[in-house]
Formats: C-alpha cells, structure tokens, sequence
C-alpha cells in the first residue's frame, strides 16, 4: 500500500518555488520567481491576454516546472494561485470543504496585485 504524507501531495511545487526533498518548506526559486511577476504585470499592467502571454514565454523559449511549452490554461493556473500571495489550498476538488490558510513561505506576488488580477479576470466578458 503506498501511503503520502501532507508534505508530499503535491510533489512539485508550483511555479516560482522550489522545494529540496525531505524538506516542508518550499523556498522562492528567483529565476521562476522573476517569470512569475513579469507574468502578472503582462496581465495587468500591459493589458495582454493569457493567450499572448503564454506565446510571449514561448518565443522566449520559458519552459514550464514540467519542463513543457507554456499554454492558456498554464498561464490562468499562476494568474489564479493563490500560493503566490502566500496561501496554502486544501481540498481544491471538493468546493464545500475548500478552504485556504496561511504558508508558512515567503509570497512572490503582492496580495493587491493578486487581487487586482483576480477582479480583472472576472469582469472580462467571454464569447461563446
């Protein structure tokens, strides 16, 4: 039987951080760190679509955690995680026991920014 532990849910951590194994702890990677706030002032200060971003990335030959080309739904995932204003999820698969709580990290992204971001994406109108 394989059994994880809290520490190893998720293996990877997000974009940005770096975690060495064994440790709790995930630490800002400065490199992603840096193509993290550039991704957010791209979305908000430069008024560029996630689609633009991520061929902006592309072009500049960015590669994702996973070592992949950058895409829509990639670019959304930063612009809406939470980690990066210091915030830990639990239980994202389940909204009536979601809840986010305080890491114990440093944040990459300004919670104002952040939420400038988040207001952003909710007012754009969506063409089906």
């Amino acid at each position: 039987m394989l059994y994880f532990s809290a520490v190893n849910i998720r293996a990877i951590p997000s974009y940005g951080y770096k975690r060495e194994i064994g440790e709790k702890i995930q630490e800002i990677d400065d490199d992603e760190a840096a193509i993290v706030r550039r991704i957010f002032a791209m979305y908000l200060q430069d008024d560029y679509s996630i689609v633009k971003i991520a061929k902006i990335l592309n072009a500049k030959a960015v590669k994702t955690k996973r070592d992949k080309q950058w895409h829509m739904g990639i670019v959304k995932l930063v612009l809406t995680n939470p980690n990066y204003v210091g915030k830990v999820r639990y239980a994202m698969n389940d909204a009536s026991r979601y809840f986010e709580a305080d890491g114990h990290y440093t944040p990459i992204i300004d919670e104002t920014i952040f939420y400038q971001v988040q207001t952003k994406m909710g007012s754009i109108k969506r063409v089906v």
